[in-house]
């Protein structure tokens, strides 16, 4: 029989993992964004520094999922 956490530690877990992955893609994005498109022109920022905005959401939905466990078994 395998330890499922409880809902707290699940959502103590959860919170602490959105901040490190949040501070350390936030970091690693900035850094790509400095060294790929600064200086490029105003609309390479723009397009990039949304894409990056954006797509470190999908990630964190198995997270949030995992958290509130939204998949009952």
């Amino acid at each position: 029989m395998a330890y499922r956490p409880s809902e707290r530690s699940r959502k103590l877990i959860g919170i602490l993992a959105v901040i490190v992955y949040l501070t350390i893609y936030c970091f690693f994005a900035a850094a790509l964004g400095e060294w790929l498109v600064l200086g490029n022109g105003v609309g390479w920022e723009i397009t990039y520094f949304a894409i990056a905005g954006f797509i470190w959401i999908f990630p964190i939905i198995k997270l949030f999922r995992w958290m509130d466990d939204l998949i009952k078994r």
